[in-house]
């Protein structure tokens, strides 16, 4: 054993400088055995800085890492590690390399198809791949500085073609990406014999629902629900014949089976700062509310919470009432400052990873943050966020669900869900100082920098519109064009995942 772990060494070590001679500096290698036996990061040295993948620090002197190099052992581990490192937020670079210890053949390039499936990456000027000494290396080089994760999600899904068929389901190939709202067949029976395959999940999609036989293999099943395949296990009721009903159960599955695949793997979730910048001092209690119900399943959740007062004082003791074990901070800002800066203040405070916005007067679900998290874990998008899907019309005393998909890359989600690392919003000059439409200059300047969106359901998250008083509106009418709909329910009618408790200024 001593003897094939030098080797792989060797190997890492001969890829890795073949990697960085002549790449831009600062240079980041992202590697697990990057640490010493102290525990310590390996010292930078001539531009370069090498730590375990998931502990990213930031450049030297303010800058941007110009050359990331990602180190797996094989094909199966790239894949698994794309993901972690997209979700450590590695930010943007020029050069792009990936080095796998052990490997058949060389790493490809295959432009993955933008849309529901895939994110969109820009394609590099220049890609180069060699199989040497064992092991593999590919290097792309792009036009412009372009989103690290993305360049890996799109080597790690061209990583061979083969699928592990033992240890646990990988996140990165099953997952709900894909998810197919409706169906076309009734109920099917899941062959116990059926390993778990991306081909399996795919021909499964189009089903109102899985049964799963008492000897199904159980890695089998994980996947499946990790995919968002409805499943009925022995002595469950059959998949309701509602689209929003499966889906829900769809959603509570998949969760359950994210959730403990996070704790089997050891990965562990960004801690998350909450933005919430308000106007409003009626409002406060409530925004505090729907943060207070998170309940956090993934290991390492942890939420503080950034009160932005705009243009008035915030009383701390209300705000430690409703988070009694919560850590927050509080930043007010003056009331002629446009909303951008608001939020760029709020930004500036917080210590969190992640970055959530929160707007003030929209119920959030109990695992609103959670599913937002696995979203961002699975997808490896630069941002993550959930649709207007839900909406309660106040003027028309109406709760609607909008047409639209959902669990695909885009271009779009409700401002209220974004969450995005802190080290990106940083690389992109945070938000813009600008009195509207913040959101759509956000991701308007993600897109153009390369960064990837994607939109995961929208069951656990119902937006508000009053007759006015929004920063973005449309009029009430155009959330009840019957064209754009798929339910209409006269009064208010959260879904289950919302899961509103009746309190004083929840219900309008």
């Amino acid at each position: 054993m001593g003897t094939a772990r030098g080797t792989d060494e060797d190997v890492a070590d001969t890829l890795v400088a073949r990697a960085l001679d002549g790449a831009r500096r600062p240079a980041l290698v992202l590697r697990a055995d990057a640490a010493d036996a102290a525990g310590t990061p390996r010292p930078t040295d001539d531009g370069v800085t090498t730590v375990p993948p998931g502990d990213l620090p930031a450049a030297p002197d303010g800058a941007s890492w110009r050359t990331v190099v990602l180190v797996a052992d094989d094909p199966a581990d790239l894949r698994r590690l794309a993901p972690v490192v997209t979700v450590s937020g590695t930010g943007w670079a020029r050069e792009v390399a990936v080095v796998v210890r052990r490997a058949d053949t060389p790493l490809t390039w295959a432009d993955p198809s933008p849309g529901p499936t895939a994110p969109a990456v820009r394609r590099p000027e220049r890609v180069e791949s060699v199989l040497a000494h064992g092991g593999t290396l590919l290097t792309a080089t792009l036009d412009r500085r372009g989103d690290v994760g993305a360049v890996l999600t799109a080597v790690a899904l061209a990583a061979g073609t083969t699928r592990a068929t033992t240890g646990d389901p990988d996140v990165g190939v099953h997952n709900p990406v894909g998810f197919r709202r409706r169906w076309t067949r009734d109920h099917v029976d899941l062959d116990p014999r059926a390993p778990l395959t991306p081909a399996l999940v795919a021909g499964l999609r189009d089903a109102r629902g899985v049964r799963v036989p008492p000897d199904a293999d159980p890695r089998t099943v994980q996947g499946l629900a990790m995919a968002g395949v409805p499943l009925v296990r022995p002595g469950d009721d059959d998949v309701p014949d509602d689209a929003l009903a499966r889906e829900e159960r769809s959603v509570a599955q998949r969760r359950t089976a994210l959730v403990a695949h996070a704790h089997d793997s050891g990965w562990r979730a960004p801690t998350v700062s909450v933005l919430l910048a308000t106007r409003r001092p009626a409002m406060l209690g409530h925004a505090l509310a729907q943060v207070a119900r998170q309940r956090l399943a993934l290991p390492g959740a942890a939420i503080e919470v950034v009160v932005a007062p705009h243009g008035w004082d915030a009383d701390e003791t209300e705000i430690t009432a409703a988070l009694p074990r919560t850590p927050y901070v509080v930043r007010p800002v003056a009331a002629d400052a446009p909303l951008g800066a608001v939020l760029q203040e709020a930004t500036d405070a917080a210590s969190g990873d992640v970055l959530l916005k929160l707007d003030d007067d929209d119920w959030y679900g109990p695992d609103v943050v959670t599913d937002l998290l696995l979203a961002r874990r699975y997808s490896g998008a630069t941002l993550v966020g959930m649709p207007a899907e839900l909406v309660r019309v106040v003027p028309a005393d109406a709760t609607v669900r909008r047409k639209g998909p959902s669990e695909n890359f885009g271009t779009l989600v409700a401002g209220g869900t974004m969450l995005i690392g802190a080290a990106d919003l940083r690389a992109l000059g945070g938000w813009r100082p600008v009195p509207r439409h913040v959101d759509a200059r956000l991701l308007d300047d993600l897109l153009a920098a390369g960064g990837t969106v994607y939109r995961t359901h929208g069951l656990g998250y119902l937006l508000r519109r009053e007759a006015d008083g929004h920063t973005w509106d449309p009029g009430t009418d155009y959330f009840l064009r019957p064209d754009s709909l798929l339910d209409r329910w006269a009064g208010f009618r959260p879904p289950p995942s919302v899961g509103i408790v009746e309190q004083a200024g929840s219900t309008p």
